[in-house]
């Protein structure tokens, strides 16, 4: 929400690295709630392409999950500091991951503990200390975060290693 795509490319590069094509998408008005589907363009330009993964942050990894739940080529969801609005996840089998940090002041941590609830049972949970909201993107500090007590640069790695271990998973099955 608000975060030109960009913001992303220095994690989405760290992934696209391990070998694996990584696509941002541009969002009208930067707000992924106002293009919901967007990504069903690109997985129709890239049929060659079997398994998708999506992903978001914040209010776009409720977007993502959204989007997932609806959508039998994506099977793999990663949540950046997000949660599901719905349980629609929980039982179609895909793969997840939810990646938070320790001194986070945007997320609603009450929120991100219920929402395990309304997630597969074997969803992957890595939360970063030290990690705050702001440094999953290259942003500068949103309004209402905490100083994050570790590096951009180090948050960045433990993300891309986490979601590059569920792509590798997907792509073993």
């Amino acid at each position: 929400a608000k975060v030109d795509a960009k913001a992303y490319a220095p994690l989405c590069r760290k992934i696209a690295e391990n070998g694996y094509k990584v696509v941002i998408l541009d969002m009208y008005l930067n707000f992924a709630m106002l293009s919901p589907n967007k990504a069903e363009k690109i997985i129709k330009e890239h049929e060659n392409i079997k398994s998708w993964v999506v992903g978001g942050h914040s209010l776009g990894g409720v977007v993502a999950s959204r989007f997932a739940a609806n959508n039998t080529n994506v099977d793999g969801v990663v949540l950046l500091a997000s949660y599901p609005s719905n349980d629609d996840l929980k039982q179609l089998g895909k793969d997840v991951v939810s990646i938070w940090g320790s001194k986070d002041g945007v997320i609603n941590f009450a929120n991100l503990i219920e929402s395990k609830e309304k997630l597969p049972k074997d969803t992957t949970y890595v939360e970063i200390e030290g990690a705050n909201h702001s440094q999953f993107g290259d942003y500068g500090k949103q309004k209402g975060d905490y100083d994050a007590l570790i590096s951009e640069e180090k948050q960045l790695e433990i993300t891309s290693n986490s979601i590059v271990k569920l792509l590798e998973n997907i792509g073993n099955k």
